[in-house]
């Protein structure tokens, strides 16, 4: 980190001493760094209701705003995260959107060329963090009340209460392999994040993922989610919900029924998002020895 012909590529949020040290070697043996940024955190945690200690959010809030401002180039997951700081005129702002490993393109190919197995109900599923806010045991809730449906649940509780029904299974955490082969059997993948200022600015960064199943999606009514199928112009494979309800979440679960995937036409237009490329080419710019400032650069 300290050495002086190197430059600095931080994902955010690392941790507060990872970033000290970052920000120490900026200003002491003035490294240049690239900000990767996924969400921030303050924002984050306050847009699912989870509360900061006033000194721990201090601390993250100086070093996050330090680590801006120092920043050569600055990734982000979307555009709106744009509306919680103010780039620098000679800083480079590069938009990488969530995306998928060129080798989980050809493994969900795989995947799908087998047949889906008989079940006795319909199954939705939903993986990722379960503290969305309250949202998911919510959405037990409600298909606790369908006879014809199950919901699957896969990730971390994250401290909150999971509680298996009837027709709800909580299976934990489980590895990167098995979530790739769970949706198989999947009839319907849920975004179903919380509607407010953040999340309606943010990309979940498993939207790649979550398209990559090639199942119909149901999600939130949220601009950027719809802002990332309408790119890679994959509107038809989502259903959006302005609100959680019965009444919704069944008209829902009936219009998924209709809507027919092309798996060979969704993959194909996943592998614009593909990792590794635009990996290649952020590289390439944010370690060019002369290049033009960007105010913001789709990769």
């Amino acid at each position: 980190m300290f050495n002086k012909n190197s430059e600095i590529w931080v994902e955010y949020g690392s941790g507060r001493v990872a970033h000290f040290f970052v920000l120490l070697a900026s200003y002491v043996r003035s490294k240049q760094i690239i900000l990767n940024v996924h969400d921030f955190a303050v924002e984050q945690r306050k847009s699912i209701g989870g509360k900061i200690p006033f000194v721990k959010k201090l601390e993250i809030q100086i070093l996050e705003r330090l680590l801006l401002q120092r920043a050569k180039v600055i990734i982000l997951s979307c555009p709106g995260l744009l509306d919680y700081f103010t780039p620098k005129s000679d800083q480079m702002i590069l938009i990488m959107v969530p995306g998928v490993g060129e080798d989980e393109i050809e493994t969900s190919r795989l995947i799908l060329s087998y047949p889906k197995s008989k079940q006795k109900r319909k199954i939705a599923m939903y993986f990722g963090g379960m503290n969305q806010g309250g949202v998911i045991p919510e959405i037990a809730e409600l298909f606790s009340k369908l006879d014809d449906w199950e919901l699957h649940l896969i990730g971390l509780e994250e401290g909150e209460e999971i509680v298996s029904m009837k027709n709800v299974k909580y299976f934990g955490s489980l590895d990167h392999a098995s979530v790739q082969i769970c949706p198989k059997n999947a009839d319907a993948i849920l975004i179903p994040y919380p509607n407010n200022d953040y999340f309606n600015k943010a990309m979940p960064i498993k939207l790649g993922y979550t398209l990559k199943t090639c199942k119909p999606v149901i999600s939130t009514d949220l601009k950027g989610i719809l802002e990332y199928v309408s790119r890679l112009e994959l509107e038809h494979n989502v259903v959006f919900m302005k609100e959680w309800n019965f009444d919704n979440l069944k008209d829902a679960l009936q219009m998924a029924q209709g809507i027919n995937i092309d798996p060979r036409i969704t993959l194909e237009k996943l592998e614009s998002v593909a990792w590794e490329p635009r990996f290649r080419k952020v590289i390439e710019i944010a370690f060019a020895l002369h290049h033009e400032t960007y105010k913001v650069k789709w990769i």
